[in-house]
């Protein structure tokens, strides 16, 4: 694909030469209600209609999930695809030409590349697929037998890798490919010039990204065999990471969507028994701890998942392992451990649909799990110390405080320490947890119900009157504002320099560029009912922010002043500056009532 340069007239062309509600009626049913169109939320499960589309500013929001956005952002999210292929896609409709961006000789070559592995990969699939359906073929029986169904097989194109050695390679080699290519994406092998193939005898599963390139594929063994691995997977290449992807997420998110959260299981066969039976909802980690751009994947959709491993210790310790990075990234995070060590495969079978998506539903917090199982056994003074450490660790990352408080209740119950003792201890957690982390901010990758208030609220005097964003920085508050918001606003300032108002196409642009996922619908609710604003008390509200930042900033500095008094740590100096700090504190106090 040759890259094509975006700007903001391409977009503002596009979206002129289009109507969001003809584009949002290919997809769903919208009925006129005055000016507006509504209709049942594509995002979320819903019986009462509370999805939005305004003709008039061409805009949607859902006010049950507050999903929001132009015609743009409701291409990206209804077809799971980025922001330049949603450009891209909708170019083509409004018959835009898009404007090319010149690529060096290098950068041309890597496209190729990229490109022709791609179409190996399609080639193997469709290989594979051709000899599973081969009549009289043992691993469509085996298929069969495990109760895959022909349309599981087809929408997942499932295949077959024949016993022989160089099945995929000869293939290949008649239709003139290098084979260096594919033994670069790890479905052939190279021996003193000889080629035979990686996957022989094996189910074949093509593992998708997210918008359903063939990057890799796992195989299955049909047959136990002496130091035969059950399962293989493609090395990692230039296409495949496996950390990036999960397996399924392709064709289920729009199900998870539907559902509000994401049953994870580690496997082919026990995602695929889930999807048969109807719990779609579902994807497969394919036996790796989750990584950040997976939990980024998920959180996409979704901001529970219910991790399903088998209920062995292997599994369990699979499902702890994930814990951290799940609970770092702000996920719910719940586990279903079954009786019997039953594995997820057998409990479709033993449980069926109804029974098993009850208990996916009512799926316990994982914490919980590790509490108990931590505390099961009788440990020393000093282990019953680290452990409880550890837990006041994983505390310390939840959101929820009433979810942190009903735990921290259970662990004092196991510690034996009082709950007013293990909360002054959570405080120094919490502390390091955001150190730790660098998480100055919760604007990022969130969802518009998280965001805090002070957030809402500086922004909205911002999309109100823009020009206050020079403000930030003319008068000296842009040090007292967190990095992202600071960047966002430094962005604002930069349009209005070059403009002298600013379009919801400039919104959705400068949000875009600076991560916030929440912007759109917080602009989207903000214009469906939008009313007259008083010039004058915005920019009191807007004054007001810059002080309650300044004051936050400042407490924050008092906080660890005091610690380090407490500690002796630099006392005379910490003990002056904490004096200096209380003192402006209370000197700013006062304005705040003034501003409100």
């Amino acid at each position: 694909m040759t890259p094509v340069k975006i700007t903001q007239d391409v977009i503002e062309e596009i979206k002129s030469r289009l109507d969001i509600v003809d584009v949002a009626s290919e997809r769903i049913s919208l009925k006129k209600t005055g000016s507006n169109y509504k209709g049942v939320c594509p995002f979320h499960s819903e019986k009462t209609p509370s999805f939005i589309v305004n003709p008039d500013k061409q805009i949607f929001h859902c006010f049950g999930c507050h999903v929001g956005g132009d015609v743009i952002s409701f291409v990206e999210k209804i077809e799971n695809i980025t922001f330049y292929e949603a450009i891209i896609k909708l170019a083509e409709l409004a018959g835009v030409t898009l404007p090319t961006v010149e690529t060096s000789y290098e950068e041309k070559k890597l496209q190729d590349k990229k490109q022709q592995l791609l179409n190996i990969n399609i080639i193997a699939r469709d290989h594979y697929i051709s000899r599973l359906r081969t009549p009289g073929n043992k691993a469509h029986k085996y298929a069969t037998l495990r109760g895959i169904s022909e349309e599981i097989m087809s929408t997942f194109s499932i295949g077959y890798a024949p016993e022989e050695w160089d099945s995929l390679s000869t293939m290949l080699t008649k239709k003139g490919l290098p084979l260096g290519n594919a033994v670069s994406l790890g479905l052939i092998k190279e021996t003193n010039g000889k080629y035979y193939d990686t996957f022989r005898d094996r189910l074949m599963f093509p593992i998708l990204n997210h918008r359903g390139d063939v990057l890799a594929f796992g195989g299955r063994i049909l047959e136990p065999k002496e130091d035969a691995p059950k399962y293989i997977n493609s090395r990692e290449s230039e296409l495949y990471k496996k950390g990036e992807v999960l397996y399924g997420l392709y064709q289920t998110n729009k199900y998870i969507r539907d559902m509000g959260y994401a049953v994870v299981v580690e496997g082919y066969m026990d995602f695929i028994s889930l999807y048969q039976a109807g719990i779609k909802n579902a994807v497969a980690t394919l036996g790796t701890a989750f990584t950040d751009r997976q939990v980024g994947l998920i959180k996409r959709y979704t901001d529970r998942i219910v991790l399903f491993y088998d209920s062995d210790d292997a599994g369990i310790n699979a499902a702890k392992r994930s814990f951290l990075p799940l609970l770092e990234s702000g996920l719910k995070v719940d586990a279903l451990f079954l009786e019997d060590q039953m594995d997820p495969d057998d409990a479709v079978q033993k449980l069926g649909k109804e029974e098993l998506e009850n208990r996916l539903k009512k799926a316990k917090p994982l914490i919980g799990k590790i509490i108990s199982d931590k505390f099961s056994e009788q440990h020393r003074t000093d282990d019953l110390a680290k452990i409880t450490k550890e837990i006041l660790g994983y505390l310390a990352l939840i959101p929820d405080n009433v979810s942190r408080t009903f735990w921290l209740k259970e662990l004092s119950i196991r510690s034996g320490l009082s709950t007013k003792e293990l909360s002054g201890l959570l405080v120094n957690y919490a502390r390091a947890s955001k150190q730790g982390n660098n998480t100055t901010v919760t604007t990022k990758n969130t969802s518009y119900s998280k965001v805090k208030p002070l957030y809402k609220n500086l922004i909205k005097t911002l999309f109100m009157i823009p020009q206050l964003s020079a403000r930030v920085f003319d008068e000296g508050w842009d040090e007292y504002i967190p990095e992202d918001i600071r960047g966002f606003i430094s962005k604002v300032k930069a349009l209005v320099e070059q403009r002298e108002t600013l379009t919801i196409s400039d919104w959705l642009y400068v949000s875009n560029e600076a991560g916030f996922d929440w912007f759109e619908s917080f602009l989207t609710k903000e214009f469906i009912d939008k009313k007259e604003n008083d010039g004058m008390n915005l920019e009191r509200e807007f004054s007001g922010c810059m002080v309650r930042f300044k004051m936050l900033q400042l407490e924050r500095k008092r906080m660890d002043n005091l610690r380090k008094i407490k500690e002796g740590e630099n006392s005379e100096n910490a003990l002056r500056e904490y004096k200096a700090i209380v003192q402006e504190i209370n000197r700013l106090k006062p304005m705040l009532g003034v501003l409100e």
